[in-house]
């Protein structure tokens, strides 16, 4: 999070000297208001808004690597977020009526707010339909940061229960696969808690990438996973049980110094009809 806001220092600093700037404008060319006149409620509703919009300014940042979307947005929300705190100095200072330019310093700065801030939102929803498209496998048709796992990130046991039980008492057919990785704990002795961690990330993009839209991947515990298979039969999942472990075992995992670490995988499929769990492996796989 702070690694994005360090990536764009650069539009951090450019609003805050443009709201230097407007503030220093509106305090030397306007005249003091008696505190007896201030609006108290227009004060704290046009900058409470403003705080608002500088809140959600910060929160692109911090969450956004660069990119159109990321400038689309950061600069039209530095906009509003200009025009709105113009709008609330007014309150405290009144610029002289001779001055011709005391209503677009408010109204330019919102008005391009606005027009910039919708083209990054839409610029956002066309990014957002290929990022859904990419994570079908991983959050179903659900998006919650809350059923991700924090590691890897695939959904949680509790999203993918969920699931898998309303698939249940539907009565629709399903299965589940269940893949864990042998010898793990050995693995972390020879090569750290690092190495691991980074083969449990590269393992969930594995899954993911073999799976078909609509299969939900979750970490189950550890160094266990659990793929949920809707429509599909007890047959089929053990076919692509085989598939998933011999995927996971063809991809090289290196740890830090660049030593191969030797990762095998075993795989098990159930019909979830027959599964008093959602994730209760019944059918072991070939090896």
């Amino acid at each position: 999070m702070s690694h994005h806001l360090k990536l764009h220092a650069r539009k951090v600093v450019a609003l805050a000297l443009v709201t230097l700037f407007a503030s220093a404008l509106m305090a030397t060319r306007g005249a003091l208001i008696e505190t007896g006149a201030l609006k108290w409620t227009d004060i704290i509703g046009e900058g409470g808004g403003a705080l608002m919009v500088l809140t959600w300014f910060l929160l692109v940042l911090m969450g956004r690597p660069k990119g159109h979307v990321t400038n689309l947005l950061a600069w039209g929300l530095g906009s509003l977020f200009i025009g709105m705190w113009v709008d609330a100095l007014d309150e405290f200072f009144k610029l002289p009526a001779a001055i011709g330019w005391r209503s677009m310093i408010e109204s330019v700065p919102m008005l391009m707010g606005w027009i910039v801030t919708t083209f990054g939102i839409y610029a956002w929803h066309r990014e957002q339909l290929g990022i859904s498209r990419q994570l079908r496998t991983r959050e179903g048709d659900v998006r919650d940061h809350r059923h991700f796992d924090a590691l890897t990130p695939v959904s949680r046991v509790a999203y993918f229960a969920a699931q898998s039980e309303q698939l249940r008492q539907k009565g629709a057919p399903a299965s589940i696969i269940n893949l864990d990785l042998m010898a793990f704990r050995q693995l972390n002795l020879d090569h750290g808690a690092d190495a691991c961690d980074h083969v449990l990330q590269t393992l969930a993009q594995v899954l993911a990438l073999n799976l078909r839209d609509g299969d939900l991947v979750c970490r189950k515990a550890g160094d266990q996973f659990s793929i949920l298979l809707p429509a599909t039969s007890l047959a089929s999942a053990r076919q692509i049980a085989d598939e998933l472990r011999k995927a996971v075992e063809a991809t090289c995992f290196r740890d830090a110094e660049g030593i191969r670490m030797n990762v095998r995988a075993r795989a098990t499929a159930t019909d979830l009809a027959l599964s008093s769990q959602p994730h209760a492996p019944t059918q072991t796989s070939p090896a």
